[in-house]
């Protein structure tokens, strides 16, 4: 018997653990439905945008990449706001789009897609809709190891309807291992740089959590003595908010974020832009006398950045580099964070004091997914982050994100899921 199309994706999925499948689909998809596996999980979304979202939630927690199925044109453009904030978080989505069949293209068919493959860009890091209806397995495969490799992100395929049932070779499964390290140089430089330091700084972003490198970022605090900050609007946490070398959240205003970081003689910041403002305000990027250097696995992030040295790598072996090259440093510790008094209960219930009683209820291993910005300062303040994983937000700004997210990432199993919303 032939193989088609179909059987071969299906074992592709099967072969990279995307056998939860999360959807909103149409008539344009349903060939790819056809047989469903017994092994497979299908999740519907009631609208394209929290299909996306619980995929991403998914992929979190199981630190794989998720398949997403959309319908069409009108599926992707619905989805189009959290495929952004998947792209801004860097989480691996396979996102596939039904498409009309391809002898109805030349007719600009009703339920059509023109021009596929440019529609979800610059939101995908990859996006095709292959020639051919055999080369879609070797396209899907390639979209799969795109999507994991660093900086991870979503990618996007689009699949005519009739490819499904076609004709295709088996597509045997590759491994990539996508971590790689700095310039030894430029780190040995770095190092020096953090011994001979009066007041150094380390700025943990949203990579420190991706990558796994958390761990790794705490031992380096604590042989450098290095006050530690979370950077501007990050979608993760990274760093043990009850760790005495823990300072706070930068806030997204260029001299605010200067002005807190005046202080420090060297800031090392670790998977973040550093700069990720909301308003405007005529101001330096750091103050006088502050040294910056930036470690991230994406090279479009270091050739934007407005000062400061970049070196581009992946964190853990760029962290665990590091910290065999200083040394132990006898600098003072950085001052103990003040910790925000509990409120006192009123005649009214006031968000903090809800956060307070949740604080007080929900088990250390809990992940928060918070998607409350008018409140984020005080659930910041009130239910401290403690573990790896254990916060995810909109690293984007674009809401509607959070409530989908916390079910993805329930069904991913594991840790007790709250939303604060």
């Amino acid at each position: 018997m032939n193989t088609t199309v179909r059987q071969v994706v299906v074992d592709l999925c099967r072969a990279t653990g995307m056998t939860t499948v999360f959807g909103n689909p149409g008539s344009t998809e349903l060939r790819m439905f056809r047989d469903w596996p017994d092994d497979f999980r299908y999740v519907l979304g009631l609208q394209e945008s929290t299909a996306v979202a619980m995929a991403a939630g998914h992929a979190l927690g199981t630190g794989r990449a998720a398949l997403v199925s959309l319908h069409s044109a009108g599926g992707v453009g619905h989805a189009l706001g959290a495929v952004f904030n998947a792209s801004r978080d860097r989480v691996p989505l396979v996102v596939v789009a039904g498409q009309q069949s391809r002898a109805l293209l030349p007719l600009h068919p009703f339920l059509g897609a023109d021009e596929p493959a440019q529609f979800p860009r610059p939101y995908v890091k990859f996006s095709r809709q292959p020639e051919r209806a055999a080369d879609v397995p070797a396209a899907f495969a390639e979209a799969h190891r795109v999507a994991m490799t660093h900086p991870r992100g979503p990618v996007f395929l689009s699949v005519p309807e009739d490819d499904w049932d076609r004709e295709a070779e088996p597509v045997a499964p590759r491994t990539v291992h996508g971590g790689y390290g700095a310039d030894p140089e430029a780190l040995a430089r770095l190092a020096a740089a953090l011994d001979g330091a009066r007041r150094p700084a380390l700025v943990v972003g949203p990579a420190v959590d991706d990558e796994g490198a958390v761990r790794e970022v705490a031992e380096l605090a604590g042989l450098t003595r290095a006050a530690v900050w979370i950077s501007p609007l990050s979608g993760r946490s990274g760093f043990d908010e009850r760790h005495p070398y823990f300072q706070g959240f930068l806030p997204p205003v260029a001299d605010q974020l200067a002005a807190r970081l005046a202080p420090y003689d060297l800031v090392v910041a670790l998977g973040a832009p550093l700069f990720t403002y909301h308003v405007q305000v005529a101001a330096d990027p750091l103050a006088a006398g502050t040294e910056l250097y930036h470690l991230d696995c994406d090279p479009g992030q270091a050739a934007w950045l407005p000062v400061g040295t970049s070196i581009v790598t992946t964190l853990r072996p760029a962290v665990r580099a590091l910290t065999a090259l200083v040394r132990r440093s006898d600098r003072p510790a950085p001052p103990v964070r003040a910790e925000t008094p509990p409120v006192r209960p009123g005649p009214e219930i006031s968000p903090e004091l809800v956060l307070d009683l949740l604080g007080q209820r929900l088990p250390p291993d809990t992940v928060l997914v918070e998607e409350a910005p008018s409140h984020r300062d005080a659930l910041h303040a009130r239910l401290p982050v403690r573990t790896a994983g254990g916060f995810l937000t909109t690293g984007s700004g674009a809401l509607g994100w959070g409530l989908p997210l916390a079910v993805g990432r329930a069904l991913a199993g594991g840790e007790r899921v709250v939303c604060a919303r």
